[in-house]
């Protein structure tokens, strides 16, 4: 059974896409002077310079993510390798035996491919690096820290990296240096919009970016739920290594999306029903009257269906969810122990996979190790006749077969809001039966 310990954080990783895609952590409006120390502003000046020269390359990126807190024992790592050639080639793959996207440009199409291989975006290519993050916002969904490791990183390779970086900063300020892998780094950090995004920067004639680590602190509370009881504490840093300036393989930037791999016009939409600045999913969606469940049939995977109706009785929760849905594989783990701990007690989860082919399906729960009931919802039937429109979705259903709750929205307390549903269906049902 997979653990806590190797599932993503989703409620970061759709916070830091929703930083991004807005711009990043940057203030609404520009700040009227930045207050920048003599040693910072040199510092800047000179990664500017260094950058503007920079044509083709490859770096290794190594994205890590520690959680305490609200998001207990979250622990992942992830890492890719990234060939840059301009104006706008690039070609970002995971290392063997991590779970990353894939983000390929040949300067003409840009494809976006989902974690486990299972659907992929394809786009007209931005003209320029700096510019790809806001031209495919699918990008910064499908990444490993929704897309900041790349966001700062590009925006180096645009014609004015100083503007960049400079971009609604209220102060840059000299840290001093430290040893990052061995390595002598100047430590500056920009202050945006209240947030602290810590740079690290090679020291010596070619300061190469070396270190990102953004103050997560003061976004965690204003965007969580409950902020003040449940904050995580979730420490993200993207390690950049092994700069190299030698010209990529033009075969690196060449990428055929997989034959089983279903095109997708947006990733975009998973990503909006986890949004923090959606409705929260502690505010159960359900209508004051509790209404019947549908009456659908789920077709297993491992063969066989269940005729929901039949299981009365039964507390039933079903997930819907797909492989390329980033917010639904990283709630997973959360679903397994909930499995686990009820599923003695009378309840039933359903994982409706959302038009997925079996096979796709199989290969996904073969490797993460899950033992979910898997259903497959081929032909969005069992989706539409419960009104789902967006994913992750989960349905809690009572033992009379009406829909309990609904919870549209992830965040870093979905498991307890679960949990706490379940538990008063049981208690419901104990005294109904002494």
């Amino acid at each position: 059974m997979v653990t806590a310990m190797s599932t993503r954080p989703h409620s970061l990783i759709v916070l830091l896409t929703v930083l991004v895609l807005a711009g990043g952590a940057r203030a609404s409006e520009p700040p009227a002077t930045i207050v920048i120390d003599p040693e910072a502003e040199r510092i800047v000046r000179a990664v500017a310079a260094h950058y503007r020269a920079f044509d083709h390359g490859r770096v290794d990126i190594a994205v890590s993510v520690r959680g305490e807190g609200g998001d207990a024992g979250i622990k992942y790592d992830i890492a890719y390798a990234l060939d840059l050639a301009r104006p706008a080639r690039f070609a970002l793959r995971p290392r063997r035996g991590t779970d990353g996207g894939t983000i390929v440009s040949d300067g003409r199409t840009l494809t976006v491919l989902a974690p486990g291989g299972g659907h992929f975006v394809q786009r007209r290519a931005p003209r320029a690096l700096s510019t790809v993050l806001t031209s495919v916002p699918d990008i910064a969904v499908v990444s490993a820290a929704g897309g900041m490791e790349l966001d700062v990183l590009f925006g180096l390779l645009g014609s004015v990296p100083e503007k960049r970086l400079l971009d609604s900063v209220s102060s840059v300020r000299h840290e001093g240096v430290e040893l990052i892998d061995a390595v002598a780094a100047d430590h500056l950090c920009f202050t945006q919009g209240g947030v602290d995004v810590h740079l690290w920067f090679q020291q010596g004639p070619e300061p190469w970016l070396v270190r990102l680590r953004p103050d997560l602190t003061s976004v965690m509370k204003t965007r969580e739920a409950n902020a003040a009881a449940s904050a995580p504490a979730i420490t993200l840093t993207v390690n950049y290594r092994q700069w190299t300036t030698t010209p990529p393989d033009a075969k690196r930037f060449v990428f055929v999306p997989p034959a089983t791999a279903q095109r997708v016009k947006s990733f975009l939409p998973a990503l909006a029903a986890a949004s923090p600045e959606a409705p929260r999913a502690n505010t159960p969606v359900a209508p004051p009257a509790l209404r019947e469940a549908p009456a659908v049939t789920l077709e297993l995977l491992e063969g066989g269906s269940r005729e929901l109706a039949a299981r009365r009785g039964r507390i039933v929760v079903i997930d819907f969810w797909a492989t390329w849905c980033v917010p639904c594989v990283s709630s997973m783990s959360a679903l397994a122990r909930i499995d686990r701990d009820y599923r003695d007690r009378g309840v039933e989860l359903y994982m409706v996979n959302m038009s997925e082919t079996e096979e796709r399906v199989a290969a996904f729960m073969r490797r993460r190790g899950f033992a979910f009931r898997v259903a497959l919802d081929r032909d969005g039937s069992v989706s539409r006749a419960f009104g789902v429109h967006s994913i992750p979705h989960t349905v809690i259903i009572d033992p009379e077969g009406r829909i309990h709750t609904e919870h549209t929205v992830l965040g870093s307390n979905h498991e307890d809001t679960l949990r706490r549903d379940i538990e008063t269906l049981l208690a419901r049902q104990a005294a109904a039966g002494s």
